[in-house]
């Protein structure tokens, strides 16, 4: 029990302090163009290890390690926040998460190109911090941010999720059990928590995670019963 329910995107944050440009605030700055992020992101943590890295091995782009990436050479954003979950059924409905509300901002449904360019690294991090403590129980305040999504008030990070997943939950497709129930019973770190209860012992610890590899091995969602 560490006091964050996502433990690898604390140490992950903090993994590159000899050479923080490579991972900046982990939060991606606000950059719109290719040659302002080789500019402003590449140029700038090439030059930053230089003196670690005289044979220049590492001068690739996928040296940057904040959490979002652009990879140029697949034409792709890489997701590098996303922690593998218990099978790839609930990998698949995280990523299809993501995908899906990365859709409908870019579409504009709830928030125009220019209201999302007004949300600033420093509050995507205060956000970012708070969500790897507390996860689902995150309570996200800023009201501009919220209604980037067409929220008003401010709600848990659970709501929020309920709020833009509201579509997806109620589609007859293979991703909507497996994200009810990542919001009826909490992320996966809860749910291990849960089930361990006031039992820290090798015994039970090894017991959960022995559930943990068979859900792997069957394909199934890890339960709180």
């Amino acid at each position: 029990r560490t006091g964050y329910l996502d433990n690898r995107m604390e140490f992950y944050r903090t993994n590159s302090m000899r050479i923080p440009s490579v991972s900046g605030k982990i939060a991606p700055e606000p950059v719109y163009t290719r040659s302002e992020y080789e500019k402003r992101i590449f140029q700038v943590m090439y030059d930053d290890i230089r003196p670690l890295d005289p044979a220049g091995v590492l001068h690739h782009e996928w040296l940057n390690a904040r959490g979002a990436i652009a990879r140029f050479d697949r034409s792709a954003i890489e997701i590098r926040v996303l922690d593998v979950q218990e099978c790839p059924q609930a990998d698949l409905a995280a990523a299809y998460a993501a995908a899906s509300t990365l859709q409908r901002l870019l579409s504009e449904e709830w928030s125009d190109l220019d209201a999302q360019k007004s949300a600033q690294t420093d509050l995507l991090l205060s956000i970012f911090l708070q969500t790897i403590r507390e996860a689902e129980n995150a309570v996200i305040q800023d009201r501009n941010y919220l209604a980037l999504f067409g929220m008003g008030e401010a709600c848990t990070a659970k709501e929020l999720w309920e709020h833009i997943l509201s579509r997806a939950l109620n589609e007859d497709s293979e991703f909507a059990p497996p994200l009810r129930l990542m919001l009826e019973q909490g992320s996966l770190a809860s749910r291990i928590l849960r089930r361990l209860g006031d039992d820290d012992s090798m015994e039970n610890i090894a017991a959960v995670y022995g559930e943990l590899a068979d859900c792997l091995e069957a394909g199934r969602m890890f339960t709180n019963e």
